[in-house]
């Protein structure tokens, strides 16, 4: 057989070997779907089960946290164009550059947009000696929480807790009962004004939420915020729906299109809304979980990260006890469409051990998720002895954990990375 007849029948029989793959890998791999990965409820009354079954120790109530400080004001410098004429200006200090966090100052580079309790304040910076407020706008209610400038838009993030006096009562000593007042109804709404003429401002979009807005980003022109609204409404023990409203407009979402975790396990649930919204088209879309409390908001420019603390202490009067904090962290992916709105779908779940604090500690790296963690050695015998220290997790695409240090930084407290 000549040599030239032999590489033929080698490159046959390599277009053979990668045709057979291809078909195969065509017809019998499908990837998971969001929902194998977290499935959706079908009803109100699955809703009302799962948390029912999943709630530990009973319902938990309280207050929530509120009123989470923006950003620091900026310190990074950048230019706004060319041109002799056009000043440099601050920008926000942002954990991934290209993604723009709220803050309580931001500037176009002509104006600046300052916020103080229910107030935002338009004022012309430039020239900087003919400094002078030229618009204020004042909320009938709520507290500015953060905002953000887009082209031609200020976007005001506010945030409102109604308080009432419930029917519960409790002892005080010899005076007997008297009504408790808590809080009941976080109300938190996203404020678009035009600020073309900023003599003359115009709202062009409300959006508000019967929950808190904890976390917020904007990333080409598209806002993302994460909502918090409590499933069980008090005192009257009802599982509800979350609600929002979109130009006075309510919409309520339907139970098929909530997410859920199947193993969570925690004292109180909510729903976390991943809710999105074009700044230029004003296209929005809604991503809704039921899961247990969540602590950690991390977004990178394909996925969004949030995490869960999962508590698993090991007995007691066990010599030496690890305290097992588990952070199952939850991952999803971006995909923005045609349109201009963003699809939110589940990609992924991990785990990790320890407790995270902050956003700091987790980080996006080509593809893998570089975590650090902090957890606690408690050591019963005597004398009684606790130990703190940090681990490191490196986990892939797919959320599994492909590289790790534990044991870090004995006897020392993690709060950022």
């Amino acid at each position: 057989m000549s040599r030239g007849v032999s590489i033929i029948l080698t490159l046959v029989i390599i277009i053979a070997i990668l045709s057979f793959g291809i078909l195969y890998y065509r017809n019998f791999y499908r990837p998971p779907t969001s929902e194998e990965i977290l499935p959706r409820f079908r009803s109100i009354e699955e809703v009302r089960n799962y948390i029912s079954t999943h709630a530990q120790l009973g319902f938990f109530y309280g207050i929530a946290e509120y009123g989470r400080a923006a950003p620091l004001a900026a310190t990074m410098m950048e230019k706004a164009g060319a041109g002799e004429e056009t000043p440099e200006y601050s920008l926000t200090n942002v954990q991934v550059e290209g993604i723009d966090e709220a803050d309580y100052v931001k500037t176009d580079g002509r104006y600046m947009y300052l916020t103080k309790d229910n107030v935002l304040y338009i004022v012309d910076a430039y020239p900087p000696d003919e400094l002078n407020v030229v618009n204020e706008i004042e909320l009938a209610n709520g507290t500015i929480s953060g905002l953000y400038v887009y082209e031609a838009k200020v976007v005001i993030i506010t945030h409102t807790v109604y308080y009432e006096v419930l029917p519960l009562r409790m002892v005080i000593g010899e005076e007997g009962t008297k009504p408790m007042i808590k809080a009941r109804k976080p109300v938190s709404s996203i404020l678009v004004y035009d600020v073309t003429d900023p003599f003359n401002p115009v709202l062009v979009k409300n959006v508000s939420f019967v929950g808190e807005i904890r976390d917020t980003r904007l990333m080409n022109g598209v806002l993302y915020s994460v909502v918090y609204e409590y499933a069980v409404k008090y005192p009257e023990n009802n599982v509800t729906l979350p609600e929002y409203y979109i130009d006075g407009v309510r919409y309520e979402v339907d139970p098929n299109k909530i997410y859920y975790s199947p193993d969570a396990k925690d004292y109180g649930f909510q729903y976390i809304i991943i809710f999105t919204l074009n700044l230029d088209n004003f296209y929005s879309s809604i991503f809704t979980m039921l899961t247990g409390f969540t602590n950690v908001f991390y977004m990178s420019y394909y996925n969004i990260y949030l995490t869960q603390t999962v508590w698993r202490p090991t007995p007691f009067l066990e010599e030496t006890s690890l305290n097992k904090v588990v952070t199952k962290i939850y991952k999803f992916k971006i995909q923005v469409l045609l349109n201009g709105g963003v699809e939110i779908a589940p990609y992924a779940v991990g785990e990790v051990l320890g407790y995270i604090n902050n956003r700091l500690q987790l980080d996006e790296y080509k593809g893998f998720l570089r975590v650090s963690t902090y957890n606690w050695i408690v050591i019963t015998t005597n004398p009684f002895v606790s130990k703190s220290y940090t681990s490191i997790f490196i986990l892939d695409e797919d959320m599994e954990i492909v590289g790790s240090l534990t044991g870090l930084g004995e006897s020392e407290h993690l709060y950022a990375t």
